[in-house]
């Protein structure tokens, strides 16, 4: 009887355990603290249209991207439900690369240095309330 009772609690905790997992992966609110960023990439004093933005926590977690318009200009997104990044400090790759199907992005391709992108050198501080981080690039 004792073995019978200690199943039913057992079967009850793993049943309690998912539903409280479940509980959290809703399309609610939950999760870290995001900001709205937005900003600005421009190559050699032109705006680059088309470029990857690429916000990566130092800290690792979820990055959050953005594509820049005609203007060079970019919003980050975390989610598709949700906009902005993580709040702290980021990695920040650029890139031109296009990778789509079987054609695999190449040197051609990428208008964007290494430095920028590959092997990323940008640093920045995402903060509560919004950011605008604008990247002027020199090749």
């Amino acid at each position: 009887m004792i073995n019978g009772i200690r199943h039913q609690f057992g079967v009850a905790t793993l049943v309690l355990c998912g539903v409280g997992i479940f509980a959290g992966c809703g399309g609610g609110e939950s999760g870290p603290e995001l900001s709205e960023v937005n900003g600005r990439v421009q190559l050699d004093g032109t705006p680059v249209e088309g470029a990857t933005v690429t916000f990566s926590p130092i800290e690792g977690g979820r990055p959050s991207f953005g594509t820049t318009d005609a203007n060079g200009d970019y919003e980050l997104a975390y989610t598709e439900d949700r906009s902005g990044a993580v709040v702290g400090k980021h990695k920040v790759a650029i890139s031109t690369g296009q990778v789509s199907g079987e054609e695999a992005a190449s040197e051609s391709q990428e208008r964007i240095p290494p430095k920028f992108n590959t092997q990323t050198t940008l640093e920045v501080e995402v903060e509560s309330g919004g950011s605008e981080h604008n990247f002027d690039l020199k090749s």
